[in-house]
Protein backbone atom coordinates (compact mmCIF):
# COMPACT_ATOMS: atom_id res chain seq x y z
CA UNK A 1 0.00 0.00 0.00
CA UNK A 2 1.45 3.42 -0.60
CA UNK A 3 1.64 5.82 1.89
CA UNK A 4 -1.44 8.74 1.89
CA UNK A 5 0.23 12.22 1.17
CA UNK A 6 -1.64 14.77 3.54
CA UNK A 7 -0.30 18.02 1.75
CA UNK A 8 -2.06 20.31 0.01
CA UNK A 9 0.19 19.42 -3.48
CA UNK A 10 -0.88 15.78 -2.28
CA UNK A 11 -4.71 16.13 -2.20
CA UNK A 12 -4.74 17.94 -5.37
CA UNK A 13 -3.28 15.39 -7.29
CA UNK A 14 -5.62 12.75 -6.19
CA UNK A 15 -8.67 15.23 -6.48
CA UNK A 16 -7.45 15.94 -10.46
CA UNK A 17 -7.00 11.97 -11.17
CA UNK A 18 -10.53 11.09 -9.83
CA UNK A 19 -11.74 14.04 -12.04
CA UNK A 20 -9.80 12.58 -14.97
CA UNK A 21 -11.66 9.32 -14.97
CA UNK A 22 -15.02 11.29 -16.41
CA UNK A 23 -16.79 8.56 -14.11
CA UNK A 24 -20.01 10.78 -12.30
CA UNK A 25 -19.36 8.87 -9.08
CA UNK A 26 -15.73 9.80 -8.74
CA UNK A 27 -16.71 13.66 -8.62
CA UNK A 28 -17.85 12.83 -5.34
CA UNK A 29 -13.97 11.83 -4.33
CA UNK A 30 -12.59 14.41 -6.08
CA UNK A 31 -14.87 17.05 -4.20
CA UNK A 32 -13.33 15.35 -0.65
CA UNK A 33 -9.36 15.46 -2.20
CA UNK A 34 -10.10 19.25 -2.74
CA UNK A 35 -11.86 20.56 0.46
CA UNK A 36 -8.92 18.67 2.19
CA UNK A 37 -6.63 20.02 -0.10
CA UNK A 38 -7.58 23.46 0.68
CA UNK A 39 -7.68 23.05 4.53
CA UNK A 40 -3.96 21.40 4.10
CA UNK A 41 -2.87 24.18 2.28
CA UNK A 42 -4.26 26.87 4.89
CA UNK A 43 -2.69 24.91 7.55
CA UNK A 44 1.18 24.66 5.95
CA UNK A 45 0.99 28.51 5.91
CA UNK A 46 -0.08 28.99 9.22
CA UNK A 47 2.58 26.10 10.63
CA UNK A 48 5.62 27.97 10.19
CA UNK A 49 4.17 31.26 11.56
CA UNK A 50 5.80 31.91 15.54
CA UNK A 51 3.20 34.52 15.81
CA UNK A 52 0.11 32.39 15.64
CA UNK A 53 -1.23 30.42 18.04
CA UNK A 54 -0.88 26.63 17.64
CA UNK A 55 -5.02 26.65 18.43
CA UNK A 56 -5.13 28.25 15.21
CA UNK A 57 -2.39 25.83 13.23
CA UNK A 58 -5.05 22.98 14.31
CA UNK A 59 -8.15 24.44 13.12
CA UNK A 60 -9.90 22.53 10.41
CA UNK A 61 -12.70 24.36 8.94
CA UNK A 62 -11.70 26.51 6.43
CA UNK A 63 -13.50 29.62 7.47
CA UNK A 64 -11.58 29.48 10.47
CA UNK A 65 -8.02 28.74 8.75
CA UNK A 66 -8.79 31.34 6.43
CA UNK A 67 -9.50 33.95 8.80
CA UNK A 68 -6.60 33.02 10.60
CA UNK A 69 -4.45 33.43 7.37
CA UNK A 70 -5.82 36.80 6.56
CA UNK A 71 -4.87 38.15 10.03
CA UNK A 72 -1.61 36.28 10.37
CA UNK A 73 -0.46 37.90 6.75
CA UNK A 74 -2.64 40.90 6.38
CA UNK A 75 -2.44 40.71 2.66
CA UNK A 76 -4.52 38.11 0.08
CA UNK A 77 -2.02 39.07 -3.28
CA UNK A 78 0.58 36.65 -4.86
CA UNK A 79 4.01 37.89 -3.36
CA UNK A 80 6.95 37.43 -5.77
CA UNK A 81 10.00 37.60 -4.50
CA UNK A 82 13.36 37.95 -6.21
CA UNK A 83 17.04 37.54 -4.79
CA UNK A 84 19.06 39.99 -6.63
CA UNK A 85 23.05 39.50 -6.65
CA UNK A 86 24.37 43.18 -6.13
CA UNK A 87 28.12 42.32 -7.60
CA UNK A 88 26.67 40.43 -10.68
CA UNK A 89 23.70 42.38 -10.74
CA UNK A 90 21.46 39.59 -11.76
CA UNK A 91 18.85 37.79 -10.00
CA UNK A 92 19.41 34.40 -8.91
CA UNK A 93 15.91 32.72 -7.86
CA UNK A 94 12.92 33.66 -8.05
CA UNK A 95 10.02 32.78 -5.39
CA UNK A 96 5.96 32.92 -5.48
CA UNK A 97 3.65 32.76 -2.50
CA UNK A 98 0.16 31.74 -3.91
CA UNK A 99 -2.51 32.57 -1.60
CA UNK A 100 -5.72 30.69 -0.86
CA UNK A 101 -8.30 33.07 -2.33
CA UNK A 102 -11.47 33.80 -1.09
CA UNK A 103 -12.83 32.13 -4.29
CA UNK A 104 -11.24 28.77 -3.92
CA UNK A 105 -12.09 29.43 0.29
CA UNK A 106 -16.13 29.99 -0.74
CA UNK A 107 -15.72 27.24 -3.21
CA UNK A 108 -14.58 24.82 -1.15
CA UNK A 109 -17.66 25.78 1.22
CA UNK A 110 -20.11 24.80 -1.39
CA UNK A 111 -18.02 22.02 -2.45
CA UNK A 112 -19.18 19.99 1.08
CA UNK A 113 -22.91 20.72 -0.31
CA UNK A 114 -22.13 17.68 -2.68
CA UNK A 115 -20.94 15.20 -0.09
CA UNK A 116 -24.13 14.29 1.06
CA UNK A 117 -26.57 11.65 -0.03
CA UNK A 118 -28.49 12.49 -3.16
CA UNK A 119 -31.59 11.33 -4.84
CA UNK A 120 -31.15 9.81 -7.96
CA UNK A 121 -30.57 11.65 -11.07
CA UNK A 122 -30.33 10.66 -14.68
CA UNK A 123 -26.34 11.59 -16.21
CA UNK A 124 -27.46 14.08 -18.66
CA UNK A 125 -29.11 16.35 -15.34
CA UNK A 126 -27.84 19.99 -15.22
CA UNK A 127 -26.69 18.85 -11.93
CA UNK A 128 -23.75 16.41 -13.02
CA UNK A 129 -22.64 19.16 -15.19
CA UNK A 130 -22.65 21.73 -12.34
CA UNK A 131 -20.70 19.44 -10.07
CA UNK A 132 -18.03 19.23 -12.78
CA UNK A 133 -18.19 22.44 -13.03
CA UNK A 134 -17.35 23.16 -9.88
CA UNK A 135 -14.35 20.52 -9.37
CA UNK A 136 -12.76 21.48 -12.43
CA UNK A 137 -12.54 24.99 -11.07
CA UNK A 138 -11.67 23.99 -7.67
CA UNK A 139 -8.72 21.91 -9.34
CA UNK A 140 -7.86 24.94 -11.10
CA UNK A 141 -7.41 27.21 -8.52
CA UNK A 142 -5.63 24.83 -6.33
CA UNK A 143 -3.47 24.48 -8.84
CA UNK A 144 -2.25 28.26 -8.35
CA UNK A 145 -2.24 28.12 -4.59
CA UNK A 146 -0.20 25.29 -3.95
CA UNK A 147 2.40 26.42 -7.13
CA UNK A 148 4.09 28.82 -5.22
CA UNK A 149 7.31 27.90 -2.65
CA UNK A 150 6.69 30.50 -0.43
CA UNK A 151 4.72 29.52 2.91
CA UNK A 152 3.64 33.21 3.20
CA UNK A 153 4.70 36.82 1.96
CA UNK A 154 7.83 38.46 3.25
CA UNK A 155 7.43 39.47 7.02
CA UNK A 156 9.48 41.88 9.14
CA UNK A 157 9.85 41.37 12.38
CA UNK A 158 9.88 45.25 13.61
CA UNK A 159 11.71 44.12 16.79
CA UNK A 160 14.51 42.08 15.86
CA UNK A 161 14.65 44.00 11.96
CA UNK A 162 14.67 40.07 11.02
CA UNK A 163 12.91 39.65 7.70
CA UNK A 164 10.78 35.82 8.37
CA UNK A 165 10.50 33.94 5.12
CA UNK A 166 9.63 30.29 5.05
CA UNK A 167 9.49 27.96 2.12
CA UNK A 168 9.71 24.55 0.90
CA UNK A 169 13.08 24.65 -1.48
CA UNK A 170 12.37 23.77 -5.45
CA UNK A 171 13.80 20.52 -6.93
CA UNK A 172 17.56 20.87 -6.64
CA UNK A 173 18.15 23.75 -4.97
CA UNK A 174 20.16 24.14 -1.35
CA UNK A 175 19.42 26.59 1.57
CA UNK A 176 22.79 27.78 0.55
CA UNK A 177 21.78 28.07 -3.07
CA UNK A 178 19.37 30.49 -1.74
CA UNK A 179 21.82 32.67 0.14
CA UNK A 180 23.91 32.59 2.85
CA UNK A 181 24.92 35.34 5.93
CA UNK A 182 27.36 37.99 4.45
CA UNK A 183 25.94 38.05 1.19
CA UNK A 184 24.99 40.99 -1.15
CA UNK A 185 21.68 40.51 -1.98
CA UNK A 186 18.90 42.50 -2.56
CA UNK A 187 15.23 41.32 -1.92
CA UNK A 188 12.92 42.78 -4.36
CA UNK A 189 9.10 41.71 -3.40
CA UNK A 190 6.16 42.48 -5.68
CA UNK A 191 2.41 42.04 -5.07
CA UNK A 192 0.03 40.78 -8.33
CA UNK A 193 -3.49 39.87 -8.06
CA UNK A 194 -2.58 36.53 -9.90
CA UNK A 195 0.36 34.24 -10.40
CA UNK A 196 -0.17 34.81 -14.25
CA UNK A 197 0.43 38.39 -13.70
CA UNK A 198 3.58 38.03 -11.40
CA UNK A 199 5.01 35.56 -13.67
CA UNK A 200 4.31 38.13 -17.05
CA UNK A 201 5.96 40.96 -15.31
CA UNK A 202 9.00 42.03 -16.59
CA UNK A 203 10.52 44.31 -13.52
Amino acid sequence: MTSYGTSGRSYLLRAQRELATGEPDRLFYAAFELRAGIEARLQEYLECQEHVPDGRKRDWQTARLGASVSQAFGVDKVARVKIRDQRAGVTRHTFFYTPVTAELQQLGKRLGDYLHTVPYRPAENEWWSSFRTAVEIGCHLLEDATEGTLLGPPLLNKKTGHLHLPMTLPAGLTAADVGSRGDNVVLDVRYFETLADARGDPA
